[in-house]
C-alpha cells in the first residue's frame, strides 16, 4: 500500500476498468486491438500505476470516443495526493472532456486554492448550508417517520436547522444517537446534549465507546486508527489483523497475535467512526481522518502515523 493509490494514474486506470465492464464497448470490433495496445503499454512498466498519466489519458480518450453520451462524476478530487504535480494535467483533461457536446463532467471537491484558477470559467455550485438545507429537512422528515421519532419532530428539525451546518453526516449521526434512547424522555435528553459540531460529535461518541474498553483495547484501537489514517488504499480486515500481529523487531508475523474475528473486533473498538464494506475497513467519512490528525486523538499525529506505518513496512 502506498501513496500512489491516490494519484491521477490510479484514477485513469480505474475509469478504464469501468469502461471494460461496458457490454457495448467490449462487443465493438475495435475493442480487442485497443485492449492489447493498452496491456502492452502497462506491461512496459514495473507496475501499471508507473505508466505516465499522459499515456493513460490518451488511451482513455480513445475508448471514450466510442461512448455516444455519458456523465462522469468524480468525487473527492482534492484527495489526489499529487495535487501539485500531475493532477493539474488530470484536471485540465477533465475540463476538456466536459467541453465535449456528448459529455457531462461533474467534479466534487472541498475548496482548494490549487483549483481556484483552473475552475474560474466553469459553472460552480458551492454546497453551503443554504444550498442543502431544504434537502436535509426533507431527509429528516422521512427519517423521523421511518424511525418512529414523531414525538420529537419539532425539536429535531429545530436542532438540525441551527446546528447541522449543511452536513448530512451530522444529521444521520444525530438521528442514530437519539434513536438509541430507551424512552421518549431519554431520547429528548440525548437530542438536547448532542454536540453542534462534527468533531465534537466524533469525540463524544469515541469517549462513550472508550468507557466500554479496557486499556489494551484502547491501545489496539489506536493502532487500527494509525493504519486507516496513514494508508491510501482501503485495507481488508485480514490485512489489518496481519499488520497488528507483526513483530517489528524481528520482522515476523506472530500468528497468535492475529485477531480471532477481525471484522467484529475492528467494529467494536472503532465504532462509530469505522465501517466495513466488502471486508474492507474504512473511515465513515474523510472528515474523520482530519479529526484524528488535528485533534491528535488516540495519538494519531502525522508524525506518529508515519512512524507506525514505516515500522510495519508501509511506504
Amino acid at each position: 500500500m502506498d501513496r500512489r493509490s491516490a494519484r491521477g494514474t490510479t484514477f485513469a486506470l480505474s475509469l478504464l476498468t469501468k469502461l471494460f465492464e461496458t457490454e457495448t464497448l467490449v462487443e465493438d470490433a475495435r475493442f480487442t486491438p485497443m485492449l492489447a495496445e493498452m496491456l502492452l503499454l502497462c506491461q512496459s512498466y514495473k507496475s501499471s500505476r508507473d505508466c505516465p498519466l499522459e499515456k493513460l489519458l490518451s488511451t482513455l480518450n480513445n475508448f471514450l470516443r466510442w461512448v455516444p453520451t455519458f456523465t462522469l462524476l468524480v468525487d473527492a478530487l482534492d484527495e489526489c495526493n499529487d495535487i501539485n504535480a500531475d493532477s493539474n494535467r488530470l484536471i485540465r483533461y477533465l475540463l476538456d472532456l466536459g467541453s465535449r457536446p456528448d459529455a457531462r463532467v461533474i467534479l466534487l471537491s472541498r475548496k482548494h486554492a490549487r483549483f481556484d484558477g483552473l475552475f474560474k470559467d466553469n459553472f460552480q455550485v458551492f454546497m453551503d448550508h443554504s444550498a442543502v438545507e431544504s434537502d436535509i429537512m426533507h431527509f429528516l422528515k422521512q427519517q423521523i417517520r421511518a424511525r418512529g421519532l414523531q414525538a420529537l419532530e419539532e425539536n429535531i428539525l429545530k436542532k438540525a436547522s441551527t446546528d447541522c451546518q449543511g452536513m448530512f453526516l451530522w444529521v444521520k449521526m444525530m438521528l442514530d444517537y437519539v434513536e438509541d434512547g430507551f424512552s421518549i424522555n431519554a431520547r429528548g435528553k440525548r437530542l438536547e446534549t448532542f454536540p453542534p459540531e462534527l468533531f465534537a460529535v466524533y469525540q463524544r461518541l469515541l469517549e462513550e465507546n472508550s468507557a466500554n474498553l479496557d486499556h489494551d483495547e484502547v491501545d489496539l484501537r489506536r493502532d487500527i486508527f494509525l493504519l486507516l489514517v496513514g494508508t491510501h488504499e482501503a485495507l481488508t480486515v485480514s490485512e489489518i489483523s496481519a499488520a497488528l500481529a507483526l513483530n517489528t523487531e524481528k520482522k515476523v508475523m506472530v500468528e497468535g497475535d492475529k485477531l480471532v474475528n477481525p471484522e467484529a473486533t475492528i467494529l467494536k473498538l472503532c465504532w462509530p467512526l469505522v465501517m466495513v464494506v466488502n471486508e474492507q475497513a474504512q473511515l465513515i467519512h474523510m472528515s474523520v481522518k482530519d479529526f484524528l490528525l488535528q485533534s491528535q486523538r488516540d495519538q494519531c499525529s502525522p508524525t506518529s502515523t508515519k512512524h507506525y506505518l514505516s515500522s510495519r513496512g508501509f511506504q
